[in-house]
C-alpha cells in the first residue's frame, strides 16, 4: 500500500478525519510506503468505530513526512490491539509517532512482536505526544529504537502515561539530546514491571532510562539491563526505593512486602547469561 500525498492515510482516514473499525486478519504480509507533510499508515484523526485490531500476520511500514503517524489517531482517541502478529514500523521527519494518539487518549495492548524505529526532530515511540496512554506489553517483544533531538522510546513525549509490562521482552535503544527510555520525557506518568525482561541503552546529552522526575517506575519482577542512565531509581508498589543485585541462581523467586501489597519477585537468567533484579534492600520486606 503506497500513499504518497499530504495528510493521506494507507487503510482508515486522512491524517485529520474520523476512521472506524480496522481489524487485520491475515497469514501474510502487509507493506505500507508513506509519504507527505502528514501522513498516516493506520488509522486517522480519531477512532469512530472499535480501534485498530491486529490480529496475526505481519506488516511492514516506512512513513515519511512532517508529521508521521504509523499506527492510531493524530487528534483523538485510538484503542489499538495487536495479538499474534508482527509489526515493523519506521518513521522519519520532524515529530514521529510509531503506535498511539498524538493528542489524544490511547490505549494500547499488545502481545505481538514489535520492531519499531524513529528518526526524526521528536517523537514518543509507543504512547502519546501530548495526550495520555494506556500501555499494556503482556507478551511478546518490543523492540524500540529512536534517534532524535528530544523523545520517549515507550511513555510520553509530553503528556500523561500507564504502563504495565508483563511477561514481554523489552530492548529500548535511544540516541540525541535529551532521551528517556521507559517513562516520560517532559510529562508525568507511572510504568509497572511485573515479569520479563527489560534492556535499555541511552546515548545521549540528557538520559532518562525509566523517565524524569514526574515519571514513577513500580517493579515487582523481572530481569533488569539499564545503562546510560541519569534518571529516575525504581521503587516498590508503596514509593519505597529498591536496590539493585545480581544473583548466582539461574532463577530468582522470593516473596516481598510493602505497606500497599505483598508480591513475588520472579527472574530468570536470559540468553546472553545475565539476571539483573530490583528487590527491596533489608528483611524487614521479606515474606517467610
Amino acid at each position: 500500500i503506497q500513499n504518497n500525498r499530504n495528510y493521506s492515510a494507507g487503510i482508515g482516514a486522512r491524517y485529520n478525519d474520523p476512521y472506524g473499525t480496522v481489524i487485520l486478519d491475515t497469514s501474510g504480509k502487509i507493506t505500507f510506503t508513506s509519504a507527505g507533510d502528514r501522513v498516516v499508515c493506520i488509522g486517522g484523526g480519531r477512532s469512530a468505530g472499535d480501534g485498530i485490531r491486529i490480529l496475526q500476520g505481519t506488516c511492514e511500514m516506512n512513513a515519511n513526512g512532517i508529521n508521521v503517524l504509523c499506527v492510531g489517531s493524530s487528534l483523538g482517541d485510538a484503542a489499538v490491539q495487536i495479538g499474534n502478529a508482527v509489526i515493523s514500523a519506521r518513521g522519519e521527519g520532524n515529530e514521529v509517532l510509531l503506535i498511539g494518539s498524538v493528542s489524544g487518549h490511547a490505549n494500547i495492548i499488545s502481545s505481538g512482536q514489535l520492531r519499531l524505529s524513529a528518526a526524526c526532530e521528536r517523537t514518543a515511540g509507543v504512547g502519546t505526544i501530548s495526550g495520555t496512554a494506556d500501555i499494556s506489553l503482556l507478551g511478546g517483544s518490543a523492540f524500540v529504537s529512536v534517534s532524535c533531538d528530544s523523545g520517549a522510546a515507550i511513555g510520553s513525549f509530553s503528556g500523561r502515561y500507564r504502563m504495565t509490562g508483563r511477561n514481554t521482552l523489552i530492548r529500548i535503544h535511544g540516541e540525541g539530546n535529551q532521551v528517556a527510555g521507559l517513562g516520560s520525557l517532559m510529562g508525568s506518568g507511572e510504568s509497572r514491571i511485573e515479569s520479563g525482561e527489560l534492556q535499555c541503552d541511552l546515548l545521549a546529552g540528557e538520559r532518562m532510562v525509566l523517565g524524569n522526575p514526574e515519571s514513577v517506575c513500580v517493579v515487582t519482577g523481572g530481569n533488569f539491563h539499564l545503562s546510560g542512565d541519569d534518571s529516575i531509581a525504581p521503587v516498590t508498589p508503596d514509593g519505597s526505593p529498591l536496590t539493585y543485585l545480581t544473583p548466582r541462581e539461574d532463577h530468582f523467586e522470593h516473596a516481598f512486602r510493602d505497606s500497599r501489597e505483598t508480591w513475588t519477585y520472579r527472574a530468570d537468567r536470559n540468553a546472553e547469561g545475565a539476571l539483573g533484579i530490583f528487590v527491596p534492600f533489608g528483611g524487614d520486606n521479606s515474606v517467610p
